[in-house]
């Protein structure tokens, strides 16, 4: 499939959850699906999202992604506090 997950955004395929999304890999996912994708992060917790909302909103499972907002949060504070 030339319009696969694999062929367009690899990157995204590294993450894909293989068993949660039964027998479908990233060459069989038509990368502008709808559907919502079984993926696995960094820190192996599994999550569910669409492709649109990864490439939007970025990657990670809901705690990984608070964390690094906060996180975010606390340097643009410290920052301020500094200047």
């Amino acid at each position: 499939v030339t319009n696969s997950l694999q062929t367009i955004h690899p990157e995204l395929a590294k993450l894909l959850h293989v068993e949660k999304n039964g027998k479908k890999t990233a060459h069989d996912i038509v990368a502008t699906t709808a559907k919502t994708i079984h993926w696995l992060c960094a820190c192996s917790k599994p999550y569910e999202r669409t492709i649109h909302h990864m490439l939007g909103r970025g990657v990670g499972c809901v705690a990984c992604r608070k964390a690094e907002s906060l996180a975010k949060k606390q340097k643009d504070k410290d920052e301020l506090a500094i200047t």
